[in-house]
């Protein structure tokens, strides 16, 4: 590479620099200034640059040379004015030593690099603490997602569990519904007890586990599961009567939960039968079709189901605790919902009769023709 020399903070090859027009003096001190100046750079590359080029790697050198017109604690004959004088066979440089120290290369300080190259070792470290944060990332990412499934899991077990009523029967089907989903309570409580005991797994840990509170849940709602009580076999023996299915159309109008006027001859002859068998436990289902938010249909089906409950207690004079009430939404289909004739069989009103001993008391008349007051056998 060609040298350049700055000077009155200008900066030419050393070429140019060497043209001086005007005095010869001038012109042979700048030459003789350009043989040393050359000298030494070579010098430099052979004995002090080689030392940086070792490690075989791509790497950007420069170095500079700053005249000074003494040399504090020069020695004559020393080791460069002997290799320079080999190479040029010109007489040894007479420079004087002088006391004062060496000026700073303030023109060189442009030139020197303002960042830092880094070793090979410390861009390994960079890498690996990019990639050791990035995988705790992911990690956190993970188990935030596990986590999330995890509490959707349990809360759609518990949510579909509470959302099945008790039922005083084990002839009822929502008996079996009812301990179905608590089988899947218990085994998820046990899922849970297991990491309690023997601690969560690693996609599940991180800080982020949501476990334990769906565990304590788990167990409260388990604890407070109960049975019903069976029946005496000579009533569980007698044969129940099939349930009385209304229909929704004939008794509410679209979308409604308030009785229509025409709806009495229907609600009365159901309330024939059911005075036909008193103390009875009478169970008052609705039921919607599939269309429709989900949420608002289940809330239509048990409104409808306690409107007939509320007529049939006020024209009966049939104890409250009579009657169970269950709206089931568009849970509970007879026909297919893909047709309008199956959507309007499923839109309906089931009354059943559960022969359970002792489920309500009626009231009696009393020797002076008043109606003496009943109390509830069974607490649903």
């Amino acid at each position: 590479m060609q040298p350049e020399v700055f000077e009155a903070g200008a900066r030419i090859g050393l070429g140019e620099w060497q043209k001086c027009r005007g005095a010869f003096s001038l012109s042979a001190a700048r030459l003789r200034t350009s043989v040393v100046l050359d000298s030494a750079a070579e010098w430099l590359n052979q004995h002090l640059l080689v030392r940086f080029t070792i490690r075989r790697e791509p790497a950007a050198l420069a170095h500079g040379i700053m005249l000074v017109p003494a040399l504090p604690r020069s020695l004559p004959g020393n080791l460069w004015q002997q290799w320079l004088h080999g190479k040029t066979v010109l007489s040894e440089l007479d420079v004087p030593a002088a006391p004062a120290r060496l000026p700073l290369p303030d023109p060189l300080l442009p030139l020197l690099p303002v960042t830092v190259r880094s070793s090979a070792l410390a861009r390994a470290g960079s890498v690996a603490l990019w990639l050791s944060t990035a995988a705790i990332l992911l990690a956190m990412a993970g188990s935030t997602w596990q986590n999330s499934r995890l509490v959707r899991q349990v809360s759609d077990d518990l949510q579909r569990y509470l959302a099945i009523p008790y039922v005083p029967s084990r002839n009822l089907p929502e008996f079996a519904l009812r301990e179905a989903a608590a089988a899947v309570l218990r085994a998820d409580a046990d899922r849970l007890d297991g990491y309690y005991r023997h601690g969560e797994p690693l996609w599940l840990g991180m800080g982020l586990y949501q476990g334990e509170r769906l565990r304590r849940e788990l167990l409260a709602v388990i604890t407070r599961h109960r049975l019903p009580q069976d029946a005496p076999a000579q009533v569980a023996d007698q044969p129940q009567p099939e349930p009385l299915r209304l229909d929704s159309l004939s008794l509410f109008n679209v979308g409604s939960a308030t009785l229509k006027p025409e709806s009495t001859k229907l609600l009365i002859n159901a309330l024939v039968g059911i005075k036909a068998q008193p103390g009875w436990l009478i169970v008052i289902a609705g039921h919607t079709d599939a269309t429709g938010n989900a949420e608002q249909n289940l809330q239509l089906s048990r409104a409808r189901a306690g409107a007939v409950r509320d007529w049939m207690q006020r024209m009966g004079d049939i104890p409250d605790s009579c009657f169970a009430v269950q709206g089931f939404g568009a849970g509970q289909p007879i026909a297919s919902n893909d047709t309008e004739i199956g959507r309007a069989a499923n839109r309906r009103v089931d009354i059943r009769l559960v022969p359970e001993v002792g489920a309500c008391a009626l009231p009696t008349t009393a020797p002076d023709g008043k109606h003496q007051s009943h109390s509830a056998a069974v607490n649903l």
